[in-house]
């Protein structure tokens, strides 16, 4: 069931935005009819409408440099108003949300070859094009929940600033994983395993090594690559 949940709420996500991505039973699997799902909630006024106002509330959540959980706690009212989240998937939600409000473009396709990436290669795909790499490090060796969050939202300003492609459905998955590991000792083991993982695909992205040439798909129209001092064709 918890998966399903992280499925439709970055479902929700999209249709907050108004982004139309390809949805790909691979990913979404977990769901009868992920396209019906996406249309379902684009077409009910009332719901559009609390879309509406959460996303520009969002938006003014993202970009703020304080922790305000009340807000936070608003916006996962709007995206998913029915069911009990653990302590981990609040803050998981949370945070995908608050990501995606800064930087609600750089969605890959779900399910894709080209959504085989982490938060790890977005950041080094983000070092490739000039952005520079502010607080991966205490990223991946934060070891408090605090410390972590505040160098999550660090690091996703850098991926704004270079537009660098995201997989919020990979992303919320290793949230969870991560907070959790701060909740409950038992896991620490799986919290470890997504740093590890975020470290070794962020040096092959860095290293022009692993990453699919399709991930930049979703945003290479958006972009000048000269202004990164890169070239895309350069990242796969």
């Amino acid at each position: 069931m918890g998966v399903r949940r992280r499925m439709f709420f970055v479902l929700k996500l999209h249709a907050m935005h108004g982004n139309d991505p390809t949805v790909d039973a691979t990913a979404f699997g977990g769901l009868r009819s992920p396209r019906e799902e996406l249309q379902r909630l684009r077409v009910s006024r009332l719901d559009m409408r609390a879309l509406s106002a959460a996303r520009r509330e969002l938006r003014r959540l993202a970009v703020s440099q304080v922790a305000e959980p009340e807000r936070e706690a608003e916006i996962l009212a709007v995206l998913w108003p029915t069911g009990r989240l653990s302590v981990a998937d609040e803050r998981a939600w949370a945070a995908t949300a608050r990501i995606y409000g800064l930087h609600p473009r750089a969605s890959v396709r779900e399910g894709s070859a080209e959504s085989r990436i982490t938060w790890g290669t977005t950041m080094g795909l983000s070092v490739r094009r000039g952005a520079g790499h502010e607080g991966l490090g205490r990223v991946l060796e934060a070891r408090h929940e605090g410390d972590f969050t505040r160098a999550l939202y660090r690091t996703a300003r850098v991926a704004e600033a270079a537009a660098a492609p995201i997989d919020f459905l990979r992303l919320v998955d290793d949230l969870t994983e991560l907070y959790t590991g701060f909740e409950s000792p038992g896991g620490d083991d799986r919290a470890r395993h997504v740093r590890r993982k975020w470290r070794r695909h962020y040096w092959r992205a860095v290293e022009g090594r692993g990453v699919p040439s399709s991930a930049l798909a979703t945003v290479a129209d958006e972009l000048d690559p000269a202004a990164f001092g890169d070239s895309t064709a350069d990242v796969t």
